[in-house]
């Protein structure tokens, strides 16, 4: 006896509670399929795995989202403040990125302006900036090494403590414009976002979960384009002994129009009705056939109600007329 392909197929990494989702699921969608081919059956296990594997992800990513929603209500400077720091643990390795990581954010370039503020006072204090205070103020400017040789004399103006000080206020000054005027109501559009769960960090653990559940659902979406020919059509009956329920028609609308002239009439009781003859607008046969008769037997058209009455009659009495003339 040959293995079922269904209970054959692997359930790769559920849990065993979503193993009986899969069940369920599966005998859920079984009947959609009538085909009994075992690669059919195989490739709708693995759409049944993927879909639950679909719903893990989306609940994660749901989790995920009301965390970030109670952390922005809570500790969102203190979040901002540990990011910052995390940046500038890696500033001298490479100074212009990490610059730039520091710019985009107001806790970053508030930890810039102090960082200038403390380059600052021995230079108030009219004592000159050592190895390791030069080589800073060169990386919170961007400088990498490579480049710091001809740097040096150009950015720190050869050690005057003028200059440097007058560099040193030019930076704070465009740092504070940069914080009150950009990023304090940018941020706080994205706080408010943020509470109200329309967006998600860029941390690299949400990445890692957002290219997962890409991928899962092209997976999904190739399965459903492989197993929708082999699907039921709705036209098919089921197989089930109920009968359907009639529908009921919707309750008479009490503003409806009681004239049989004023309501309006669906597609289905507009048809073609011939016209019937009346007796202000009779039936005359057509123009060219009536003169042909008339001019032949010189007898007059009869009148609409004689035509109607006795067809036989008239045929007759054209008849009589004809061996008259001859």
């Amino acid at each position: 006896m040959e293995p079922n392909p269904i209970s054959a197929a692997p359930t790769d990494d559920l849990s065993p509670i979503e193993d009986a989702a899969v069940a369920a699921r599966l005998a859920a969608w079984l009947p959609e399929f009538p085909t009994r081919d075992p690669f059919v059956l195989l490739q709708l296990r693995h759409l049944v795995v993927e879909s639950i594997r679909l719903d893990r992800l989306f609940n994660e990513e749901e989790a995920r989202r009301r965390s970030e929603i109670v952390r922005a209500r809570t500790c969102w400077e203190t979040d901002r403040r540990l990011e910052v720091e995390r940046i500038a643990a890696k500033l001298h390795r490479n100074p212009s990125r990490r610059r730039a990581e520091l710019l985009a954010t107001s806790e970053g370039c508030r930890w810039m302006i102090r960082e200038w503020t403390l380059l600052r006072e021995p230079l108030s204090r009219g004592e000159a900036w050592d190895e390791r205070r030069s080589s800073h103020a060169l990386d919170l400017l961007g400088i990498s090494g490579l480049h710091r040789e001809g740097a040096s004399r150009r950015f720190l103006c050869d050690g005057s403590p003028e200059r440097l000080l007058a560099l040193i206020d030019e930076n704070i000054a465009d740092l504070q414009y940069r914080v009150e005027r950009l990023l304090e109501p940018a941020e706080q559009d994205q706080r408010d976002l943020t509470l109200r769960g329309l967006t998600l960090s860029f941390d690299p653990e949400t990445q890692a979960l957002r290219r997962t559940i890409a991928g899962c659902e092209r997976r999904f979406l190739a399965l459903v384009k492989l197993l929708m020919p082999y699907r039921r059509s709705s036209s098919e009956p089921r197989a089930t002994s109920e009968r359907p329920e009639r529908a009921t028609p919707p309750p008479r609308s009490p503003s409806w129009p009681t004239s049989p002239a004023s309501r309006p009439q669906s597609s289905e009781s507009v048809r073609f009705h011939p016209p019937q003859p009346t007796p202000d607008a009779p039936n005359r046969p057509r123009t060219n056939e009536t003169e042909r008769r008339s001019s032949r037997t010189g007898v007059a058209p009869a009148s609409d109600s004689a035509g109607s009455g006795n067809r036989r009659e008239r045929r007759r009495a054209a008849a009589l007329a004809r061996k008259a003339g001859r």
